[in-house]
């Protein structure tokens, strides 16, 4: 057995063992190492045992959460608003198995799955320490991932890097630069081994971001940086700038041509759509195409369902097939946009859903903002900046691509839920207020640790 495959089983039973005896919040991060790690991938994993190890792990968070008793100020998952919208969804989901394509309950699996992980991440996340603990652990998966990307042959996009679900070039970019933006906050944000470790991660998540050569990662990348500076401490806001004018530096200067070659397609589109390249082109004829299916199926057809109806509604050149397989007979094309998925599978049930979710993120963030006046610590509001700058990365992003049912997404939704009630703690005067299901919360009392760092103390 290969000594990795060794040091895996030993962090892996070490953070189970440490879930079920001491706290269920390394169960927690176990669960996210085994996301990114994912042995069933990777070489060292062969000699491995047939095991499902996030479940494995799941389960055993599970278990573990189940005999704590909840805190004075804990708030029941369900009251939050978007677990109510999700689930409304997961809901909808079930009543659609009435009439709903074969591909459709796999899905619904993965969502109820969702909940499951959120109710977890919303019940061990009771701290603000607590939370920049899950931040370092997505950080440092993010930087795994850049690593393997540097290790990988050159030439061409980067595929096959990433685990189940994010081993595409446009899906591991956009993983990657939620990974950038919170490994950013990290670096600004805290001191002592991590603001170090952060540093050294920066240069390999971002190179993973050019390998792929995602445009719709390098725009969303571009989006989320306003939102990072705009969320940003105004004590912090300087170094903020400075590292972003850095960082704008050494894209123009380190990005190979191939990568430039492919943004700029992006300004051809302005001059002359005609010139844009077939892969960019065929987005828009994909969203023209699930409109009709809308029209036709306004209660939608079930989980991806684009890719369901694509031969019916699109031209076979438009169509994507195994070699040697007849596009017209065998072909597909799956959804290029999320708010168009949740349209075409979810019928306007699933589209009013979603927006309401990207509403809710929306006023969330600026209230969360709101609270520098009330004087919300530097630590907290950093923590604000990396998760709302990490989903606009997910937003953005999802205008080229259909990232509908991506793990990070909920990930980050969940630590905005739980950063709400800290946050309001943790103001040295009453916030205003506006978190109606986080209320009962904030009137116990200062939140325990609410101003800590993730082992050292906070900034100023």
């Amino acid at each position: 057995m290969a000594l990795t495959s060794i040091t895996f089983l030993l962090v892996y039973g070490g953070g189970l063992l440490g879930a079920i005896i001491g706290r269920p919040i390394w169960g927690l991060y176990t669960y996210v190492a085994v996301f990114y790690l994912d042995p069933g991938s990777r070489w060292w994993g062969a000699s491995l045992p047939d095991v499902r190890w996030s479940l494995v792990a799941a389960l055993v968070t599970l278990l573990a959460t189940l005999r704590l008793k909840p805190p004075p100020t804990y708030v029941p998952w369900i009251r939050h608003f978007p677990i109510k919208v999700l689930v409304a969804y997961v809901t909808w989901m079930v009543i659609q198995l009435l009439w709903a394509n074969p591909m459709h309950w796999p899905v619904l699996v993965l969502f109820v799955k969702y909940l499951i992980l959120l109710f977890l991440i919303l019940r061990l996340l009771q701290t603000e320490a607590d939370i920049w603990g899950f931040v370092v652990a997505h950080a440092l998966g993010c930087a795994y991932y850049g690593y393997l990307a540097y290790r990988a042959a050159a030439g061409g996009r980067l595929e096959g890097v990433g685990g189940p679900g994010i081993d595409d070039a446009n899906t591991l970019g956009m993983q990657l630069a939620t990974g950038l933006v919170v490994t950013a906050a990290i670096l600004i944000a805290r001191r002592g081994p991590l603001r170090w470790i952060a540093l050294l991660a920066i240069p390999f998540v971002a190179n993973g971001i050019v390998q792929t050569g995602s445009r719709g990662a390098f725009v969303a990348l571009a989006a989320s940086g306003i939102v990072f500076l705009a969320l940003t401490p105004k004590p912090k806001r300087n170094i903020s700038y400075a590292l972003a004018a850095i960082a704008v530096v050494v894209f123009l200067f380190r990005a190979p041509d191939t990568f430039w070659q492919r943004i700029y397609t992006l300004a051809k589109f302005e001059n002359n759509p005609q010139q844009l390249d077939t892969s960019a082109r065929s987005r828009t004829v994909i969203i023209k195409a699930q409109l009709r299916m809308f029209s036709d199926y306004p209660f939608g057809v079930g989980s991806r369902g684009t890719d369901w109806l694509s031969r019916s509604y699109l031209d076979p050149k438009w169509l994507t097939a195994r070699p040697g397989l007849d596009r017209a007979l065998y072909g597909t094309r799956a959804s290029h946009n999320t708010f168009m998925a949740a349209l075409v599978d979810q019928g306007f049930p699933g589209a009013i859903l979603y927006l309401l979710m990207v509403g809710w993120v929306i006023v969330s963030l600026r209230r969360l903002k709101r609270m520098d006046h009330n004087g919300l610590p530097v630590t907290n509001g950093m923590l604000r900046a990396a998760i709302g700058s990490a989903l606009a990365v997910v937003f953005v992003a999802g205008l080229g691509t259909n990232y509908i049912r991506a793990e990070v997404q909920y990930w980050l939704i969940a630590l905005l839920i739980a950063s709400i009630p800290i946050a309001r703690a943790a103001c040295k005067r009453p916030a205003p207020v506006g978190f109606q299901e986080e209320s009962s919360a904030s009137t116990r009392g200062p939140h325990p640790s609410a101003s800590q760092g993730l082992g050292d103390r906070a900034a100023p």
